[in-house]
């Protein structure tokens, strides 16, 4: 019997697939130097694949793969995520733009309260038909109370806002 030898990481349950195949498999558990090395080479390969199929199935092996690569790097998932919203946040935040006042900064922040959630992906609107959605990922993890604050604040903001601009 010809033996194939793979030089990847497999996710944890393709060895037991191929043992109920009828085949046999060896796995090595790896070093966390060649762990993270072999992270590394996975990322190109995924990102590779991506570039070429540019679907959501290989974003989301992407996705799968850069989790592993922080959580082998010693960082939590919050941790990259609140990394990505501090970074989205300061090169869309009107401070990195430069040359504006306090006041003017205010000024624009009031006339668009919703661009920062925008920046951020954590809610879409349309202006047209006045519709506020957000993220189905961000409104799970709010609890009832937080949800109700949410609208109540809204609804508040959104009266001061049209009020503003009649």
């Amino acid at each position: 019997m010809k033996e194939i030898i793979y030089d990847k990481l497999v996710r944890d349950k393709i060895p037991e697939i191929i043992e109920k195949s009828g085949k046999h498999c060896k796995i090595e558990i790896l070093s966390d130097e060649k762990y993270l090395e072999m992270i590394d080479k996975k990322l190109d390969e995924e990102l590779a694949e991506y570039q070429k199929d540019q679907n959501i199935e290989e974003l989301a092996d992407l996705l799968e793969v850069i989790y592993a690569a922080t959580k082998a790097r010693g960082y939590s998932i919050e941790e990259l995520e609140k990394v990505r919203v501090e970074k989205v946040e300061k090169q869309n935040s009107i401070f990195a733009k430069g040359g504006y006042t306090d006041k003017e900064a205010e000024r624009n922040i009031l006339s668009n309260p919703f661009k920062r959630f925008e920046d951020m992906n954590m809610m879409r609107r349309t202006k047209t038909l006045g519709i506020v959605e957000v993220d189905s990922t961000v409104w799970k993890k709010l609890s009832e109370e937080e949800k109700e604050h949410i609208l109540s604040v809204c609804d508040k903001k959104l009266g001061e806002y049209y009020d503003r601009i009649k």
